[in-house]
Formats: structure tokens, C-alpha cells, sequence
């Protein structure tokens, strides 16, 4: 299974890595997060009121994104 084979491996890859900072604000200015604010902003008026849950796709540096907005998390 290599790395991603126990709970503990998990636990060793985040207490090694953490959350960047300039990494969470440099996603504001990406392509990709432009077209999500676009579309949830399209669909639901903005963020005020969504709740997210961001599971297993790296660091939450949406989920930031969206908590910033008014959005729960």
C-alpha cells in the first residue's frame, strides 16, 4: 500500500508539512479559484450560509478559501 497505507502515516505526513500560509493566499489569485468563486457565486449568491466539507484533497487550502467567505467548513 506504501505511504498511504494507515491513519498513522497520515498523521506523520501533516505534523511534517502543516499549512502554508502564502500557499492559502496565493490560491486567491489561481485560475482554478477564480472559476470556483465564479460558479458558487453563480449558483448560490456567494458563500454566506454553505456548509463544506473538504476530505482528503490536500492541505484545505479551498476549504480556507471558502471559510474567508462566510462559508462553515
Amino acid at each position: 500500500m506504501g505511504w498511504m497505507g494507515t491513519e498513522a502515516n497520515w498523521d506523520d505526513v501533516w505534523t511534517a508539512q502543516g499549512i502554508d500560509v502564502d500557499d492559502v493566499m496565493l490560491e486567491e489569485r489561481t485560475v482554478r479559484w477564480q472559476a470556483i468563486e465564479r460558479h458558487v457565486i453563480s449558483q448560490f449568491g456567494g458563500f454566506d450560509h454553505l456548509s463544506i466539507v473538504e476530505i482528503g484533497s490536500g492541505h484545505g487550502t479551498n476549504a480556507i478559501q471558502f471559510v474567508r467567505r462566510g462559508a462553515r467548513a
